[in-house]
């Protein structure tokens, strides 16, 4: 994911973002703007700092059980094909 300009564009209104302040160099996430107040909160207090980009926060990763799950559909669909393509 690539970092996002405040210029060009703002997160939706509650979206959950990483945000860059350059007077720190650093980044804090877990962020959201609020359009009607025009500021970012984190931490549920205002940011004091100017933050310039931002970038979505990507989506958790899927619990073990479930990957497990997901390789197990996997292997049994192309165990399926392969018994099809040898008969």
């Amino acid at each position: 994911m690539d970092w996002i300009n405040v210029k060009d564009r703002l997160p939706e209104d509650g979206q959950i973002v990483d945000v860059y302040i350059p007077a720190h160099e650093s980044r804090r996430t877990s962020c959201y703007y609020v359009k009607d107040k025009k500021y970012w909160l984190w931490r549920c207090s205002k940011l004091e700092y100017c933050v310039t980009h931002w970038m979505p926060i990507p989506e958790l990763p899927k619990p073990e059980s479930e990957i497990k799950s997901i390789m197990y559909d996997i292997f049994n669909g192309l165990a399926d094909a392969i018994k099809e393509v040898n008969k």
